[in-house]
């Protein structure tokens, strides 16, 4: 495995400073002078990003190549896919490490590097520079193909220190970079601009994945951290649940929204019923539910648990989000999580994922929901019962 440099803040830190000392020495405009120099366009901020439903869509696809086209000379691109066979994003890194100087790394899951022609055409390109930018694959582990946990490599982020006149760019989605389940599926991306400590989290764990040393208690060993309005989780975990932990902090009344493409965990869905039987509106939007989260999101109760899904040949959801807007820690708040892990067993014991909770940010949150109810409309099908569900949701582990 071609070993990467250390990615740490200070590294990446150094192309920025040449840019700002640059802009630094640019001469001031004259007084006086005839003209206004034009006003410089705003910069990017951290938002929600949709493709449009039910149809073939690049729209995320083309807010990934905006921010690397956005990407100024001299800054930094750091990348990781599952699947990695866009050729438009291809494009855009190549063109910004040949023609800006753009320091391009892109992490993959073993079986992208070995399966989809755009991760070696990009390693090809970049790499025959200067030895700077690179493309590196997690290593084969008997049927694993992670860097640091047993299942799979499943991220899917891209770091930026700046583009769009914004530094410090996180940006993590449930798309794919395929056109099967990243443009044909309902996916999401959310970027975060300017909070320097996430993008270093977000930065170690890059390093991590790229040294491939294999810990199955990642996240016990680094836990999450708080950073502002947002809190990085970053797995696998061997112990616990996250998102069961998370809804034992919630009481009702409130909404829930939770939209997966993989639905199987029993603790998380037993609080989800809990919660309902308390007051709460809970609502998800799944593509495959596992037996036992059907027995427990159905059974019998003073609430209701609704579930919507997508019969097979429509586009149906791939995201990995849950909503809550109640009392959560004592307070009421707004929470979105968002990222690339699923409800489901390898998300959270076996792959390398990343989950980010956002705080109380009302417009990020009213875009998810809005997204939500879309999708809900969207479904062809509702079940409330243990049988339905079963039947209609083809529950799976997987």
């Amino acid at each position: 495995m071609h070993a990467p440099i250390r990615f740490k803040r200070s590294i990446l830190a150094v192309a920025a400073a040449f840019t700002a000392l640059a802009v630094a020495a640019l001469p001031a405009a004259t007084a006086g002078a005839e003209e206004e120099a034009p006003k410089a366009a705003p910069a990017l901020a951290s938002g929600a990003y949709f493709n449009r439903l039910g149809q073939d869509d690049d729209s995320l696809v083309d807010h990934l190549v905006d921010l690397i086209n956005g990407t100024p000379d001299g800054e930094s691109i750091a990348g990781t896919a599952y699947h990695f066979d866009e050729p438009r994003v291809t494009d855009a890194l190549i063109k910004a490490a040949k023609e800006r100087d753009v320091k391009v790394m892109l992490i993959t899951d073993y079986n992208a590097y070995e399966n989809e022609p755009e991760v070696k055409r990009l390693k090809n390109a970049v790499e025959s520079q200067d030895g700077d930018s690179w493309v590196v694959r997690c290593p084969a582990r008997g049927s694993g193909t992670a860097c640091i946990g047993t299942g799979a490599m499943h991220n899917k982020f891209f770091l930026f220190s700046k583009t769009g006149g914004s530094k410090w760019v996180v940006s993590t989605t449930s798309a794919n970079l395929n056109e099967g389940s990243g443009r044909n599926l309902f996916n999401s991306t959310y970027t975060h601009v300017g909070n320097e400590a996430l993008y270093d989290q977000y930065g170690f764990y890059f390093n991590d994945l790229g040294f491939a040393v294999q810990d199955e208690k990642y996240y016990e060993n680094h836990p999450p951290e708080i950073t502002g309005n947002t809190k990085s989780y970053f797995y696998p975990r061997a112990e616990g649940d996250t998102v069961t932990s998370t809804l034992e902090e919630v009481a009702c009344p409130g909404t829930i929204h939770v939209g997966m493409w993989s639905i199987s965990r029993s603790s998380p869905t037993k609080e989800l019923r809990r919660l309902a039987d308390e007051g709460c509106s809970v609502q998800i939007v799944a593509h495959h539910i596992y037996d036992q989260a059907c027995e427990n999101l159905t059974k019998p109760g003073d609430g209701k648990v609704t579930l919507y899904g997508f019969r097979e040949g429509k586009p149906y959801i791939h995201q990995k989000n849950m909503l809550i807007n109640a009392t959560y820690t004592g307070e009421r708040h707004q929470v979105v999580f968002t990222g690339s892990a699923n409800l489901n067993n390898p998300s959270i014991r076996e792959n390398d994922e990343n989950v980010l909770r956002i705080m109380d940010e009302p417009r990020t949150y009213e875009a998810f929901v809005g997204n939500f109810n879309a999708m809900a409309n969207e479904a062809d099908y509702k079940a409330t019962t243990e049988a339905d569900c079963k039947k209609l949701f083809n529950g799976q582990e997987s």
